[in-house]
């Protein structure tokens, strides 16, 4: 990151070829790191043409050295990973381990072929028809010389993930058995919990919640869930969150907050939190976070390779979308996710009119300072309020021609006329409504779950968010490009081939999101 600003890959990779020798390892790393899986706002095939750049550079290169073929290996097991094609083919388990099994002997190597089995193990990859066994991570573990920091490194990493796994996987399999009783889309549903504790329109057809809910688990925040299942966070988590709070000591009000939602997980109201979830109140607290992250690329083990990357989601001042960023600390030499941070940085959080609330974690020295729910329902229903109050004129300047930015539109992230930016603006009104229903659903959780929690500035914001939410959803559905819209979000459903996890369930989040424009 540069001043906000995101590098352009194809300047890049011609400054490099500007330089006199062969340095397509470097191109081929240097995309390497922006290759990430496609979220949910996102065309898979950013990631598609990254990959097959990163490949097609390599493959061009007459005599390729060791690193060059290691770097394909990775890029082969990346497009496993992500369901991905090289030259328009698949690419199996089998064929990165028998790419890995080309390599020379070396330590490197070596350790490339632990971090495909641990991989493997962890995410249930089969190779050969088979399920890769704990016993043989470990019997691979052993070929590293004992007592050395790497085989050291290597073990613990591997017992933190598998372990952090098997929490994750026996949690999923008690509330996705509550839930899928009625419904026939486990898959969706077990991506909206690993996801986001508030992520319920997520799940094909969550739109009707109550539908896909189960009374108990609405009524206490999920099936039966022991008290003693303390969240599990690892050291890295606890560091970051240490960190976060070394920076708040520095001002007089704490200027990076988790949010309310993340405190839940924190306070074992919720049982799955993916990434670390925070509001900045300016940009400089946020940079001040960024510049000691990069401090968590250098510590002891050193011997395996780590990848700070921080991405920059542009917000949109016409419609109160703050500006966001994407924090990844990447493990290993196969890139494996080590920790996500999502920051929004939202100046509209005021600190005087809110309660300060913070949260003992244990494993961090200093409180955690977080956002109450009420002063993150009161965000939500000022963007609502907003939406609302502003659609009809929002829509007559893009109809003139206003060039608006609005980011993160899912199927109209790049328009090319008026008509496509007023549908990216009609896209974003739903993803704010599908906000505003998941908060519905935990307030009313929360409510039912500890009732005497209600303070007077939540339940205020909670009849605004009911109000506001039928609102939006009404003047949605009178908008005059309602029509145009569902007729072009249709067609992209029925004639678009969906062929992997992504697509499908970008696919169901679609359509739940146009069903949204229909009031019961």
């Amino acid at each position: 990151m540069l001043d906000q600003n995101c590098l352009d890959d194809q300047k890049v990779l011609e400054a490099f070829n500007d330089v006199p020798g062969d340095y397509s390892s470097r191109q081929a790393r240097y995309l390497l790191q922006s290759l990430k899986p496609p979220q949910r706002y996102d065309d898979a095939s950013e990631a598609q043409d990254v990959l097959q750049k990163a490949w097609q550079i390599l493959s061009n290169v007459s005599v390729r050295d060791d690193e060059q073929l290691r770097l394909q290996c990775i890029l082969q097991f990346m497009a496993m990973q992500y369901e991905l094609t090289i030259d328009h083919l698949r690419v199996t388990a089998e064929q990165v381990l028998q790419s890995i099994n080309t390599l020379r002997c070396s330590y490197q190597n070596s350790r490339l072929y632990f971090f495909f089995l641990a991989q493997c193990h962890i995410a249930r990859q089969p190779v050969n028809g088979r399920q890769i066994h704990r016993e043989q991570v470990q019997e691979c573990l052993q070929s590293f010389p004992e007592g050395s920091r790497l085989r050291h490194a290597l073990g613990r990493w591997f017992e933190q993930c598998s372990s952090a796994a098997n929490i994750t996987d026996s949690l999923l399999v008690k509330r996705v058995s509550a839930v899928t009783s009625g419904s026939d889309n486990s898959d969706g549903y077990k991506d909206f919990v690993v996801q986001q504790e508030t992520s319920v329109a997520i799940a094909a057809g969550a739109v009707q919640t109550r539908t896909y809910l189960p009374k108990e688990w609405i009524a206490t925040g999920g099936p039966e869930t022991p008290n003693h299942q303390i969240p599990q966070l690892n050291a890295l988590t606890l560091k970051t969150l240490e960190i976060i709070q070394e920076i708040n000591g520095a001002n007089n009000d704490p200027a990076i907050l988790i949010t309310g939602s993340y405190s839940r997980f924190l306070q074992n109201l919720c049982p799955v939190f993916n990434d670390i979830d925070i509001i900045c109140t300016t940009e400089a607290s946020a940079r001040a976070l960024f510049d000691t992250l990069q401090s968590l690329n250098t510590d002891r083990d050193f011997e395996i390779p780590k990848n700070t990357t921080i991405r920059l989601i542009p917000g949109c001042p016409a419609i109160k979308l703050p500006n966001a960023y994407n924090i990844e600390l990447e493990y290993g030499d196969l890139g494996a996710r080590a920790m996500g941070i999502q920051v929004s940085v939202d100046a509209r959080v005021i600190h005087d009119n809110a309660e300060r609330l913070a949260v003992h974690v244990p494993g961090v020295e200093r409180p955690v300072w977080y956002l109450s729910f009420a002063e993150e329902t009161r965000l939500l229903n000022d963007t609502l309020e907003h939406l609302a109050e502003n659609l009809d004129a929002l829509t007559g300047q893009l109809q003139e021609g206003t060039v608006c930015d609005l980011p993160r539109t899912i199927l109209f992230n790049f328009p090319q006329s008026p008509d496509e930016r007023i549908y990216g603006l009609l896209m974003r009104a739903l993803l704010s409504l599908n906000k505003a229903w998941q908060f519905i659903v935990l307030h009313f959780e929360q409510k039912k779950g500890n009732p005497d929690c209600l303070t007077d500035q939540l339940q205020q914001e909670q009849q605004r968010l009911r109000v506001l939410s039928a609102n939006l959803q009404t003047k949605l559905h009178s908008h005059v490009y309602r029509d145009a819209f569902e007729h072009r979000v249709n067609d992209w459903l029925t004639t678009t081939h969906h062929v992997n996890d992504y697509e499908i369930k970008r696919k169901d989040f679609v359509k739940a999101l146009l069903a949204m424009m229909h009031p019961e």
